[in-house]
């Protein structure tokens, strides 16, 4: 090739895949092994994380994940599965909901520091598509048209904030 390469990086934590969102940042003991080589090809990785949903079995999302839960028009919490990777069961977290996304930038920014990276690939963010949030202690307006465009936004501000520019690459 005539040009950088990136290497996206799945099962990459010390967690079976799709568990334990947002909550990644353990390593598989040979992951600093891997990135190396990659690199001495030319090529940097990006491993994968998930920018939307809270797993509810994890401890932080039982101290602090319930209150970043996206609310539906019937008052209950979304939630998801992925059958087919995971037993896991999913909150769907408010983009606009400033403690989830402090989980996820300090997540993220341990992540980059620890493996001198320059970024990660974050799932979801852009592609999911967009849910109305009806809480009522979240920093938007229940079932407001804005919050879930907003928050992403924040998040990647907050993200460039907490790791700058050029992370590690």
């Amino acid at each position: 090739l005539n040009g950088p390469t990136l290497v996206h990086l799945y099962n990459w934590s010390g967690y079976p895949f799709d568990t334990n969102y947002p909550d990644i940042d353990a390593s598989r003991p040979t992951l600093e092994a891997e990135i190396q080589a990659m690199a001495s090809f030319g090529s940097q990785s990006f491993p994968y994380v998930n920018g939307r949903i809270w797993d509810r079995s994890t401890e932080s999302y039982k101290s602090s994940g319930k209150r970043a839960e996206l609310i539906e028009i019937n008052g209950q919490p979304a939630t998801e599965t992925y059958p087919s990777t995971s037993s896991a069961v999913f909150s769907v977290a408010c983009p606009s909901d400033s403690s989830y996304r402090k989980r996820l930038v300090s997540v993220i920014e341990s992540i980059v520091r620890r493996h001198r990276l320059a970024g990660v690939y974050i799932d979801q963010l852009g592609a999911a598509f967009g849910q109305r949030c009806y809480a009522d202690n979240h920093s938007h307006r229940p079932g407001g048209a804005t919050s879930w465009n907003a928050g992403p936004r924040e998040l990647l501000k907050e993200l460039r904030g907490a790791i700058g520019p050029a992370a590690g690459g």
